[in-house]
């Protein structure tokens, strides 16, 4: 079951190279999103690509939230925290989804291959 769920970081993977790839286009979609919610009558305005959108990145929060139920929560702690940071800037946008993207590698390669047990790593700082 575990791995099922650290295999769905795949999909935070791809969302992060998309990012990289096709950062002004995500970056201007991103802000007419913004445009479009602080609207009174904001429902009525999205498309339906814009509520796909909105309902996978939901999930892709979602998952991160789980994750902090695992043994590596530090570092989806840390992920969950730095997605918080406004992007108002395409830069910030650039440096999140970099930071971002080395953030899953991470999770995936220590859940797969590396077995560090972050939960104790951490731990072992305050004791």
């Amino acid at each position: 079951m575990a791995n099922a769920f650290y295999v769905l970081g795949i999909l935070g993977i791809i969302w992060e190279i998309i990012c990289l790839v096709e950062l002004v286009k995500v970056h201007n979609f991103l802000l007419k999103l913004r445009v479009k919610h602080k609207s009174e009558d904001s429902l009525s305005l999205y498309t339906e690509k814009d509520k796909s959108f909105l309902f996978f990145m939901f999930l892709y929060l979602a998952w991160a939230i789980v994750g902090l139920l695992s043994s590596q929560w530090p570092i989806f702690l840390f992920f969950i925290l730095f997605s918080l940071i406004p992007k108002k800037n395409i830069y910030y946008r650039f440096f999140d989804a970099l930071v971002s993207f080395s953030i899953l590698i991470f999770i995936l390669l220590n859940h797969f291959h590396f077995k560090i047990n972050l939960n104790d790593y951490f731990m072992s700082f305050f004791t």
